[in-house]
């Protein structure tokens, strides 16, 4: 359970213990207590081994804070999983400021036309210098590519479906199968 983990790793923290102190003082490994607190462990904790931490971590002194840690970490959690945008920024630029084709693109800056397209889609982020390369190749600095990230007015040039290629890249199937059926009832709702 997803807040039953985020409880507990906060417990510990803030009773200034680290993993394998924890665990032997419940009598559990290592192992046991770290995939406990990141989720990848299968099976249900049981509620002997729940009262054990409960009781070390001292779980009274701190129910009242439980909502705002679960709070904090599903923001963070939300941050983590929000897609950069610098690929639908790399292919405005590239097609509609500097006019260039992926494989002239790909041919002044030596590199392959898959690179380039893995780097516009976001399956690939490019290493400074080749960054700076194709910024200046479209005519643009570091900073001005910043300013597409950041600032509304010029984020906002960016072609809608450039980013939604993007947002649908990483999605799962069957997210991407929801936004599909969305879509289509769109159409057939323009269409009437």
């Amino acid at each position: 359970m997803e807040s039953e983990r985020v409880i507990l790793k906060r417990l510990r923290e803030i009773n200034g213990l680290t993993i394998r102190q924890a665990a032997e003082q419940v009598g559990r490994s290592i192992g046991w207590l770290s995939e406990i607190e990141t989720g990848s462990r299968k099976c249900a904790l049981k509620v002997r081994d729940r009262e054990k931490l409960m009781q070390l971590y001292k779980a009274d002194k701190y129910k009242r804070q439980f909502g705002s840690w679960l709070t904090n970490a599903q923001k963070e959690t939300n941050k983590q999983k929000a897609p950069s945008l610098d690929g639908a920024i790399y292919k405005y630029l590239r097609t509609e400021k500097a006019k260039m084709t992926l494989k002239k693109v790909a041919l002044r800056l030596g590199v392959s036309l898959g690179y380039l397209s893995k780097i516009e889609s976001n399956q690939r982020t490019p290493k400074k210098e080749m960054k700076e390369k194709m910024l200046k190749l479209y005519g643009y600095s570091v900073n001005s590519f910043r300013n597409f990230t950041t600032a509304n007015k010029r984020a906002n040039n960016i072609p809608k479906r450039y980013k939604l290629n993007i947002v649908l890249n990483s999605l799962s199937d069957d997210l991407v199968a929801k936004v599909f059926e969305f879509a289509y009832e769109l159409q057939a709702i323009n269409l009437k």
